[in-house]
């Protein structure tokens, strides 16, 4: 399984509009994408992708979270951020 991992900071529309319809023109199961996003942006997120299955994670830390990504990234080599 490929995991996809997407960090946003206020960027719905443009998350909306490109990437997610990117993945989605090429197959990607939705269940397998996670959108982590901002405290800023996670209600906007969580009402406009309510009836969608993405996984979306509130992150406090967009520092820390890019830590993250890249320790995951040299572990699993199917997580892509």
């Amino acid at each position: 399984m490929v995991i996809f991992a997407i960090a946003s900071h206020k960027r719905l529309n443009q998350i909306k509009k490109k990437t997610l319809a990117f993945l989605n023109k090429h197959g990607i199961p939705k269940e397998d994408i996670y959108l982590f996003v901002s405290p800023e942006s996670y209600e906007d997120y969580m009402e406009e992708f309510k009836s969608i299955p993405y996984n979306i994670i509130f992150s406090k830390n967009n520092k820390q979270l890019k830590r993250v990504f890249q320790i995951n990234q040299s572990k699993n080599p199917n997580f892509y951020a």
